[in-house]
């Protein structure tokens, strides 16, 4: 997967999200194996150390989200539940959801405390915006 076609998925994937949560949106990052990552968005008035193209904390969390994708098919065979699509990670300041469209390439986004649980079909969408099939939902 090339990184243009993520960070489209990725701009596609930030408008939504922005449209649902207007600025509980905190971040989207778009990588791709190649070792290509994009800042699709990154909320104004954060301190982040990441709009620095070299910083050590940029290459920390492409390695984080390119390791995880790289486990994509490790996952699957260990869990026996179907595909593994995206990972969602709550943390004290914020939710972070990582959508794995491929190994090694994908899309991810970050929003404040609870605006995740508070959004349900969020995710789904999100899923499907980068071009992933969303599980059904138990109704």
């Amino acid at each position: 997967m090339s990184s243009t076609v993520s960070a489209a998925s990725g701009s596609a994937l930030r408008e939504h999200v922005h449209d649902v949560v207007d600025d509980d949106l905190r971040a989207v990052i778009a990588y791709s194996g190649s070792g290509s990552i994009e800042y699709v968005y990154l909320r104004p008035g954060l301190n982040y150390q990441l709009e620095q193209e070299s910083t050590e904390a940029r290459d920390d969390i492409l390695e984080e989200l390119l390791v995880e994708s790289l486990a994509k098919s490790t996952s699957e065979d260990s869990f026996d539940l179907g595909s593994l699509n995206c990972a969602v990670r709550f943390f004290d300041d914020a939710t972070v959801v990582h959508c794995i469209v491929s190994e090694g390439a994908g899309v991810a986004f970050s929003l404040e405390p609870g605006t995740l649980l508070a959004n349900q079909s969020l995710l789904d969408d999100c899923l499907e915006i980068v071009g992933i099939d969303a599980p059904a939902s138990a109704e």
